[in-house]
């Protein structure tokens, strides 16, 4: 895949960006008919793909560990275990980085890290957000608001974030 892009989905949960983007945002058949022209086709696609590529590549890559002889594999289904390397069990990630890892490289550019960024702009602009959510819930909720409004400045922000990544 050259461009890996969820379609506008935030932690892998199309359903609940489908619904906080499209179906609570507008109130108004007309546009959701006009979105499901237009946008929701992208976002549906962009999840589709990346979870192919998630799908099979984790598979491939699975299989590299698997042939060497400390990796035991998984017998049927164990959640968020793919095998184990002597007695300790893996759950291979492929897609991210590190959670530390962008925080790190922020903050040897000089950057603040990505959620006390978003906070600060949503702060600055008058974004509304929940502080007392979990950190992941907060930068989707003020993720989401700033891609809905109009402020190109709050917009810029995010631009700058996925271009850093």
């Amino acid at each position: 895949m050259q461009h890996f892009s969820w379609g506008g989905d935030y932690s892998n949960a199309l359903d609940r960006f489908l619904v906080d983007r499209y179906i609570k945002t507008y109130d108004s058949y007309e546009i959701i008919q006009r979105m499901l022209e237009t946008e929701i086709p992208q976002a549906v696609s962009g999840y589709v793909k990346c979870s192919w590529y998630n799908h099979w590549s984790t598979i491939l890559i699975e299989n590299i560990f698997r042939q060497h002889n400390k990796v035991l594999p998984v017998v049927g289904n164990i959640k968020k275990v793919d095998f184990f390397i002597d007695d300790i069990p893996f759950d291979l990630k492929v897609t991210y980085l590190p959670a530390n890892y962008v925080k790190h490289k922020r903050k040897q550019a000089g950057l603040k890290d990505e959620l006390a960024e978003l906070k600060s702009v949503a702060r600055k602009n008058n974004i509304c957000f929940d502080n007392t959510a979990k950190p992941k819930n907060i930068a989707y909720e003020i993720t989401e608001r700033i891609k809905t409004s109009s402020n190109h400045k709050c917009k810029k922000t995010l631009q700058g974030q996925r271009q850093f990544r």
